[in-house]
């Protein structure tokens, strides 16, 4: 029998960690990224290379940095796929919430 005495506990720790999950998921695609970046372009360190890989893939786009031509293309898959991965979190986690709280998503 399962325990339902802190249902609403049980609720905030699982959202948690769905929100630890979409989290690990986006750091490890910036630090992909950033490695990326370190090895095709003229980047003077991880540093900078993290910072640029973290402006272009939330799609912020400063423009402080410019990278070279040959690397340009690759900046726009990195802004594509940070683009795309967020919108794939977005629709994770509501319907993770319809699931979780079906009550606050359904019809009247």
């Amino acid at each position: 029998m399962p325990d339902d005495r802190h249902p609403l506990r049980r609720v905030i720790v699982f959202l948690l960690l769905t929100l630890g999950v979409i989290l690990a998921a986006h750091t490890v695609q910036i630090w992909t990224w950033a490695a990326v970046f370190m090895l095709i372009s003229d980047l003077p360190d991880f540093g900078t290379s993290f910072y640029f890989t973290t402006v272009t893939y939330t799609t912020l786009g400063y423009g402080d940095i410019v990278l070279g031509e040959g690397a340009r293309i690759v900046a726009t898959f990195c802004a594509i796929t940070g683009l795309l991965t967020f919108g794939i979190s977005t629709a994770f986690l509501i319907g993770v919430l319809s699931k979780v709280l079906p009550d606050r998503f359904s019809e009247h």
